[in-house]
């Protein structure tokens, strides 16, 4: 025996009169999509206005491909500027290794490299 498959019909009621009639289920996902008219059974005629779960889940995606191509700009810029960071640390604390004024006087200080040797053997800078 063969299958037989009965679409059931959506359950509407009329937005005028308020009288309950049946619409199949092609028909009323046509009418979301595009729109257009439909009309009950005492003649009123009745659209769908808002959008259709196939259009609000379009614009859903395009939502969070947007937020996350915001956030990645976000994430890119904030690496970018971690990364400048790190190399001003870098820059001074080779400096202060070299017995160099970090503030960049280019005077010297014959024991800062000295203290930075005796006072914090496990600080490993750059270059050395």
């Amino acid at each position: 025996m063969t299958a037989i498959t009965i679409q059931l019909a959506s359950p509407i009621t009329c937005c005028v009169c308020g009288t309950p009639f049946a619409m199949g289920r092609e028909l009323r996902l046509s009418r979301l999509d595009d729109h257009r008219s439909f009309f009950c059974p005492n003649g009123h005629a009745q659209s769908f206005t808002g959008p259709s779960e196939a259009t609000r889940l379009k614009q859903e995606l395009q939502w969070e491909r947007d937020t996350t191509a915001s956030l990645r700009g976000r994430l890119d810029q904030a690496e970018g500027s971690l990364r400048a960071t790190k190399g001003h640390v870098t820059r001074l604390r080779n400096r202060a290794a070299a017995g160099e004024c970090p503030f960049g006087c280019n005077r010297r200080f014959a024991g800062l490299s000295e203290h930075i040797a005796k006072k914090h053997p496990g600080e490993h800078l750059e270059g050395e």
